[in-house]
């Protein structure tokens, strides 16, 4: 786990742009789930304060977890490629890693090698189509174990789930249901938003939202969860 610290570690070179961050690192290694439970609980503050950089720790901490070896492994021929490019988004070995904990690249063979579903699923979708033709999703995203599924949206992120595992238990229980869906929108309030989902008549749906150019995106992901 690397945390962001009182004191800077090394003494960086003139060449090295500081950020307040890396420099400031203290790892803490752990053998087992309850030790490193332990040291996330304790700096719990720390990691979800942005102005202490926790998503950079959470990074670092991922990465350095899998080991650089094992991470272009997984990467395959995107090994060379940037897990976060300058202007913030995530490629999709990132995605991949934070969501399934393989780098593999491509979203619609994620979690391949394992037995059980993810726990959590991943929905995307984006008006530029170019982007679109790699957002090709696979089952055990958009089915996970568990009703929550982290979405990007025209590359604003979110994550919509129901708070009732009751809705996984049948089929029928997923024909009519709601979902609760926050967002990073910068904006002082937070507003929830509420989706109402009607799975009975999806055919007819999604050829009428083929017709509809205003539909809502966030709709569009959702609908990606009962495509055929």
């Amino acid at each position: 786990l690397a945390v962001k610290g009182l004191t800077i570690c090394f003494e960086p070179p003139p060449t090295f742009a500081r950020d307040e961050v890396t420099e400031r690192l203290h790892l803490y290694r752990s053998t087992s789930r309850k030790e490193l439970l332990g040291y996330v609980k304790k700096n719990l503050d720390c990691l979800m304060d942005p102005k202490k950089g926790g998503i950079m720790c959470l990074l670092y901490s991922m990465v350095l977890t899998k080991g650089f070896d094992f991470l272009q492994s997984e990467m395959q021929d995107h090994h060379q490629t940037p897990l976060l490019t300058t202007d913030g988004k995530l490629s999709v070995c990132l995605i991949n890693l934070i969501l399934t904990g393989y780098a593999a690249p491509s979203l619609h063979r994620a979690g391949e090698g394992k037995v059980e579903r993810n726990d959590v699923g991943f929905l995307a979708w984006n008006k530029d189509e170019d982007v679109n033709k790699n957002l090709k999703i696979g089952s055990r995203l958009k089915s996970p174990s568990l009703p929550i599924w982290v979405t990007c949206v025209n590359d604003q992120w979110g994550v919509l789930f129901n708070p009732s595992l009751d809705i996984l238990k049948s089929h029928r229980a997923q024909n009519k249901f709601h979902l609760y869906y926050y967002s990073d929108n910068e904006t002082d309030v937070k507003k929830e938003t509420i989706l109402m989902i009607n799975t009975e008549n999806a055919e007819k749906e999604q050829g009428a939202a083929d017709d509809n150019d205003l539909e809502d995106p966030l709709g569009k992901a959702v609908q990606i969860k009962w495509e055929r």
